[in-house]
């Protein structure tokens, strides 16, 4: 039944800020673990979710900001039928990307472990008039996809349906604030370990192997993946067809691991005209795609140590590019 949830925190907008749930465990509920809706400042910590229908922590329209998820597992989310979006429950639902998950787990749930579904206008802030929205209302709960990331590190996500980590979209913050996402493993996913669409972001120290489809697929702008590892085939238990997959520019990988997947360790698949610049430094790969990019003078820079080296998709000077994408990086690179 919609609002009727194990615990729920309705409407209460910055009046419990500091309220705090801990050590609680919530088991075989019909209806979510834990609602937040239009509250902001929440503490939820300790907390165990044990079989939810619909999403487990859920934070339900974009306008909850501040709130705090720390050492929090969701375990088992199975499809309800309150909301559309239940037929792929998320472990954590965030619809407000400044919000804190820190050390939080998210396993066996029916949809992705963690998903930002963000909006693009937070539904029924106020009557839709816009100049009545700048003086209720900060743009960051209006047009939560202004918004960014206030903590995402120290988090786990396995064995779930879908993906382990899953984001759309964080891409139009005019003060081009980093998002961070730092310390999160992703193993066995039904498709991805990351899937995400964001913009100015730094993935750090990441642990990803052995998803089904990708360990990790970025769309956006302004990536960067530093001092992780990325792994499938021989150096896990499980098989994925694809190690990174980047359709953002421009992207930086370095100091980071990334071996044994069955079709490509990097495929670059960026979509459209744009152009794509994306620098490799320090990283360790086995096979490398440089994908379909239309602009003619989209590039891949590869730094080896004192070396480097540049590979474009169309370089007339260099190669005859009708030739196959494998002989072409070995003229380009080897």
């Amino acid at each position: 039944m919609l609002g009727k949830y194990p615990l729920h925190f309705h409407m209460a907008g910055d009046t419990m800020r500091g309220f705090l749930v801990n050590g609680v465990s919530i088991w075989d509920s019909g209806n979510r673990f834990i609602s937040i809706h239009r509250t902001n400042g929440i503490v939820v910590s300790n907390v165990v979710g044990y079989r939810s229908i619909g999403h487990g922590f859920f934070l339900e329209d974009g306008t909850e900001i501040d709130n705090i998820f720390e050492s929090c597992i969701s375990i088992l989310t199975l499809p309800g039928r309150i909301r559309p979006d239940d037929a792929r429950p998320a472990g954590f639902w965030i619809q407000n990307p400044r919000n804190r998950l820190v050390g939080d787990i998210a396993v066996s749930s029916y949809g992705s472990g963690f998903e930002y579904a963000i909006p693009e206008r937070a539904p029924d802030v106020v009557p839709f008039d816009e100049e009545a929205i700048k003086t209720i209302t900060p743009d960051i709960i209006t047009y939560p996809r202004r918004s960014y990331i206030l903590e995402f590190s120290s988090n786990e996500a396995h064995s779930n349906k879908l993906n382990g980590l899953f984001i759309y979209r964080i891409d139009m913050n005019r003060e081009r604030i980093i998002n961070v996402f730092s310390n999160f493993s992703a193993w066995k996913n039904g498709l991805d370990g990351i899937s995400i669409t964001v913009s100015n972001a730094l993935l750090k120290n990441l642990y990803i192997l052995s998803n089904s489809r990708s360990n990790i697929m970025i769309d956006g702008y302004n990536v960067t993946i530093e001092s992780s590892k990325i792994l499938s085939g021989a150096e896990t238990s499980v098989n994925t067809q694809w190690g990174i997959i980047v359709s953002a520019s421009p992207i930086i990988i370095k100091n980071t691991l990334v071996r044994g997947h069955l079709q490509a360790d990097i495929v670059n698949n960026i979509r459209g005209f744009t152009k794509l610049v994306e620098i490799l430094d320090n990283v360790i790969y086995g096979k490398f795609v440089f994908g379909y990019p239309l602009n003619p003078e989209s590039y891949t820079k590869i730094i080896n140590g004192n070396i480097t080296y540049y590979l474009y998709r169309y370089d007339i000077k260099r190669i005859n590019c009708t030739l196959n994408q494998e002989y072409m990086a070995q003229q380009c690179i080897g």
